[in-house]
Formats: structure tokens, sequence, C-alpha cells
């Protein structure tokens, strides 16, 4: 049968509901692979990453909480740094070195004596804010960073092309203290670690800044049902105008944009910012 003119403008007004849609498909693709202030072509780094600023964001976590400051140590923050060096050029994820060594090993090196310490380790975080806001989202983590005892904090950080098979990133480590006093004796196996407890960082956490795993099952459960609804909305009617030409015209296309627009978004959300240990 042949198709008329009018069929055809109709199918050509119905296929334009579709250009909004596809904006929105475009823009949340360029959302979920950009990285603010990396220019294309160009390894994805840490492009906000301090020692200032994971001081001062750590600081003010624990004046929200009530605690003292921490004051940097250039012992500490050798430490943390060869640590960090260490990770990034032999590729390990881990708290010990691939020869079994534990973090104090790097602790002792710097010549630190500590009645307490600990070490909180992070990577793919693009800002010093965001790595905080990351450890905040863990028990074990926060519990770490908010230890009232503790008076003094090192930070490091490395740059590696390929880090843990996940492309380019920033390895993060910071090392909290209690230096040994007269008062406070040296104890070496009085280090904090978060060990075997591994998590992943959506932007989800990062906006909300607390351990959010029911909002980020709800958030992905209502992408995932307003995906399947598109789909199954307008798998039929779309195979109608491709391949056989007829025209349709949707009846409630705002709905339907919103649909998308909640899909798109659910997935940059729930995407993992970063990884934590």
């Amino acid at each position: 049968m042949k198709i008329s003119y009018i069929h055809r403008l109709h199918g050509f007004k119905a296929a334009l509901v579709y250009l909004p849609v596809g904006l929105i498909l475009f823009a949340g693709a360029q959302a979920i692979n950009h990285k603010p202030g990396v220019p294309s072509g160009v390894l994805a780094y840490a492009t906000s990453m301090s020692l200032d600023g994971l001081l001062n964001a750590t600081n003010s976590q624990r004046q929200a909480g009530g605690l003292e400051t921490l004051q940097s140590d250039k012992q500490l923050t050798a430490a943390a740094q060869a640590k960090a060096n260490d990770m990034a050029a032999r590729d390990y994820w881990s708290h010990t070195t691939p020869e079994g060594d534990e973090p104090w090993t790097f602790v002792k090196k710097q010549g630190y004596s500590y009645s307490k310490a600990g070490e909180n380790l992070a990577y793919g975080f693009n800002s010093s804010n965001d790595t905080i806001n990351g450890w905040m989202n863990s028990p074990s983590h926060r519990s770490n960073m908010l230890e009232a005892n503790y008076q003094q904090v090192g930070f490091g950080f490395a740059n590696t092309k390929n880090y843990d098979g996940n492309g380019p990133a920033t390895v993060v480590v910071a090392m909290y203290g209690e230096p040994a006093s007269s008062v406070l004796a040296e104890d070496t196996n009085n280090f904090v670690t978060n060990a075997g407890t591994i998590r992943t960082v959506s932007k989800l956490d990062l906006i909300t800044d607390k351990q959010t795993p029911w909002l980020g099952l709800m958030v992905g459960l209502m992408a995932g049902i307003s995906a399947t609804v598109v789909i199954l909305k307008h798998a039929a009617a779309f195979r109608r105008l491709v391949v056989r030409g007829e025209g349709f015209v949707l009846h409630h296309p705002l709905l339907d944009i919103a649909f998308v627009a909640v899909a798109v978004v659910g997935v940059i959300l729930t995407r993992t910012s970063g990884i934590i240990q």
C-alpha cells in the first residue's frame, strides 16, 4: 500500500518527540564519561587533589563532629607519600605490600613513634572533598578519620596510568597518628586499618555524604523501572515507524521524556566515583 503524504507528515511529527529524548540520553552519556577539567585525550587523574585540600576537608568533618582538628606532620606525610608511590608503582590495592609488609613499616621508616596510628586508602575520586566524603560513607573509615585520640595526620597521593585494571587513577593514602610521649608509651601494634573493607562509593553517596545503601537501591530501581516502561511502551510503535513507515502520535510525550530523564539521572547517580579500603 502506498503511504500518503499525510501519513509521512504524522510520522515526522511523531519522530520529533524523540529529539528531546535523544538530547537527554546524549547529555547523560557525556555526564557519565566526563571528568571536570580533564581535556579530551588526557588521562583521567584527579583534577582537584592536594595535601591542603585533604587536610581541610578532614578537619571540617572533625569539627562538625565536635573533635579537635589534626595537624599535618612531616614524618606521617612522608610515610603516606611513600606508600602511595609504592602502590602506584607496583599496582597493588592493599594495606600490606606484596611482600606482606604492614603499613606501619612505612611509618617506622620515617622515624615516627606512635601510641596509636591508622591508615585509610582510596582511589578513583576526582577531588580532595570527594575522597574524604568517600571515607565518610564507610563506618570503619569514618571511625578511623574521626578518632578522638589522633592529633596528627599525613597525606600522600600518586597518579598511575592503569591502576588495579581500572584505567588511570589517583591513589590516596592517609596516615593518622597519636605520637608517643612520656605519658603514652609507643605501641607499634596499635595500628588501625580497614583490611578487608573494600567499598565502592557512588556519586549518590558523595552527594548525600552519608551511608545510604537503601537510597542507592531505590534510585537504581526507579531508573530500571523508568527505562523498562519507555522501552516496552515504544518498542512496537517505533518498529512501525522505522520498518513499515506508518505514522503515529505519542499521547503523553512529556511523561515519556520524564521517564527517560529519571532513568538517565539514576544511572549517573549510581555509577562508581571511587573505591576505598
